[in-house]
């Protein structure tokens, strides 16, 4: 069969495992709503929807927290790994907006849109730079070797 055949194997595994583990629970606070009977018909609970989208958010910006200290270093695990979660999140999440609240009504109650929400899970796993983004290398070794020199120049004397 081969290495690479196998190496792939077994990432797929680890892959479903990790999003079974750790996504899937957002998931299931998007399940079906309790209907209410209305004039013979079917009308939806629209307070127990606007619950379960807060309590969806407060989950995602929980997980998002957690998982965006991790970094993955190969792109090719990092953008497989990000395309999983999307495609399990982004789906279920969109169809129960389109499903539960009208679209007028979504800006009011809505935290993320599905496209908001795929950004940020495409933006998992990748080194943060935080102050230093955006500087060029030079400026970097200019920052390390002041910070080098200043921890030295400090250090105190033997009595």
């Amino acid at each position: 069969m081969g290495h690479s055949w196998l190496w792939e194997k077994k990432m797929d595994y680890y892959a479903a495992l990790y999003l079974k583990e750790r996504w899937e629970k957002l998931l299931v606070v998007l399940g079906e709503e309790y209907l209410v009977l209305f004039d013979g018909g079917r009308a939806i609970d629209r307070d127990l929807v606007k619950r379960r989208i807060g309590m969806f958010c407060d989950a995602f910006d929980d997980m998002y927290k957690k998982q965006s200290k991790w970094v993955l270093s190969d792109k090719g695990l990092r953008l497989k790994t990000c395309q999983l979660i999307e495609k399990a999140i982004v789906p279920s999440y969109k169809s129960y907006l389109q499903k539960n609240l009208p679209e007028f009504d979504m800006g009011n109650h809505v935290r993320y849109t599905a496209d908001s929400l795929e950004n940020l899970i495409n933006s998992l796993f990748q080194m943060k730079l935080g102050k230093f983004e955006g500087m060029n290398c030079r400026d970097m070794i200019g920052i390390m070797k002041n910070v080098v020199i200043d921890h030295f120049s400090y250090t105190p004397a033997a009595a």
